[in-house]
């Protein structure tokens, strides 16, 4: 028995179709978008809902088809004659999403990652070496075999990446607010190191789907990262995670973009990466110099834990707005968690960068700027969470979408609340566009000027006020 998961394209396979089998099924047409491939390896698999490629018509190329590493079962690498991928949309059919002579008014850096979900039982974990709960590192050949043990399971595959989630959130507040009052939409790009691969390419395709530019060029002779989510019957999830063997931080060019943004956002997890301290380093000092704004995630505490002194060295640097929940911000400040500790994480690091906010679960959030202390209460939404995944990534997308429309901090704080009570009311890490929709027409109401945090002698943050980086060149005449 063959595991298709290690192979991309292959021109031939079993005809059923199971979980592991999600790198050879690449169908003519996806429905729900407007991208068509130019060339399938085989047109039986075309049905397949684990994984689907969207190619355009507009370019051929010719792309190396490799197997994925390590899977003793996988077969010799082929090739296939593709189009080149690109968006197509009818939300966006007037922004150029193209890379060149483009001024972006948000970049990410972060980890491309393919999300991996299956429903198991408690004894997978242990034949997985996973705690429930727990994370575990394993190799590209470790994770051939845990798809492979997973064929015949109810499986989904998404591509993922906490700073992903932020940026397609934006994304699609933008449009909302593009839609509602007539005017361009916001240019987001995302850019994270992907393997020469099929997942590096479903990676690329899913991104521009959901409305985001993909700068980062795939690396030869590379995987892109994985992580494998086992969710038992309580509702525990337990991760296996592969990193990727894709190339060092500075040779991406989102890091030659930096300095073309107006708002750069750095993803904590990109520490991990080999070469971040000088890849993020050089990306703050171009966006700094072309005036951006730099915002900057923490991943969890235990990247916390082993990068502290980048991390500090990166905030000295430059970053304005740093992202942390409770436990992360006591690994950042070097505080003791406790009660207050939230809020004590918040004011220390509150005294090393103009914004620091601190996530701490149904406490709500503490802000902390100019040497004052902001707590604004969590947003209880009528519908009852069920699916707390993704609620920080989904708060750092509505507190800078307060940022760029000029709201005061505590407004900026609210309304990051009220979009994460509306992610985990539904099911999945990512804002529904309809929710955006409703989100963008109630924050109408928010101020929109610099309120409680603003001191006499200027705006917390290097924006315009009242207008923040939303007012473009462009419509402002």
């Amino acid at each position: 028995m063959e595991c298709a998961a290690n192979r991309v394209f292959a021109t031939s396979g079993p005809a059923s179709c199971s979980p592991s089998c999600v790198a050879s099924r690449m169908p003519r047409h996806c429905q729900g978008c407007e991208m068509r491939t130019a060339a399938v390896a085989t047109s039986r698999f075309a049905n397949h809902v684990g994984l689907r490629s969207h190619f355009s018509t507009r370019k051929k190329t010719t792309v190396r088809t490799d197997r994925f590493q390590g899977c003793r079962l996988a077969r010799r690498s082929t090739y296939a004659v593709l189009h080149e991928p690109s968006y197509v949309s009818r939300h966006h059919n007037h922004v150029n999403f193209g890379v060149n002579n483009q001024r972006w008014d948000v970049l990410g850096l972060g980890q491309a990652i393919v999300d991996f979900s299956a429903t198991v039982t408690d004894d997978f974990l242990n034949t997985a070496s996973v705690s429930k709960g727990g994370r575990r590192v394993i190799s590209v050949q470790e994770r051939g075999e845990v798809l492979s043990e997973l064929d015949g399971s109810s499986y989904a595959v998404n591509a993922g990446g906490s700073l992903s989630n932020s940026l397609v959130a934006l994304a699609r507040l933008g449009l909302a607010e593009a839609d509602l009052k007539q005017s361009r939409t916001l240019k987001v790009a995302l850019g994270g190191s992907i393997g020469e691969d099929a997942l590096g390419e479903f990676y690329r395709a899913k991104i521009e789907k959901a409305g985001l530019a993909f700068l980062s060029e795939p690396e030869p002779n590379s995987a892109t990262g994985t992580v494998v989510v086992l969710t038992t019957p309580d509702a525990q999830r337990s991760f296996l995670s592969y990193p990727g063997s894709t190339h060092d931080l500075l040779a991406d060019a989102a890091v030659s973009a930096s300095g073309d943004c107006r708002l750069l956002v750095i993803e904590g997890y990109l520490w991990e990466m080999p070469g971040a301290r000088e890849g993020i380093g050089a990306a703050i000092r171009k966006a700094k110099a072309a005036g951006a704004v730099v915002a900057m995630t923490a991943g969890d505490s235990g990247v916390v834990a082993r990068h502290r002194e980048p991390m500090l060295e990166a905030i000295a640097l430059g970053v304005d707005v740093a992202f942390t929940n409770a436990e992360e911000a006591a690994a950042l400040a070097g505080t003791v968690p406790g009660a207050c500790g939230a809020e004590h994480s918040a004011r220390e690091l509150g005294s090393r960068l103009p914004l620091a906010v601190v996530t701490d679960g149904s406490r709500g959030a503490f802000v902390a700027a100019r040497g004052r202390v902001e707590h604004v209460g969590p947003h209880w939404a009528a519908e009852p969470p069920v699916d707390t995944c993704g609620a920080g990534d989904a708060f750092a997308a509505g507190f800078l979408y307060g940022l760029l429309k000029g709201y005061n901090v505590r407004s900026m704080a609210a309304f990051g609340a009220q979009v994460a009570s509306c992610v985990i009311s539904r099911f999945g890490a990512r804002l529904k566009e309809e929710d955006a929709v409703r989100l963008v027409a109630d924050a109408e109401r928010l101020p929109r000027r610099w309120g409680a945090l603003e001191a006499v002698d200027g705006d917390v943050l290097p924006l315009s006020r009242g207008a923040g980086l939303w007012a473009m060149p462009a419509e402002t005449g």
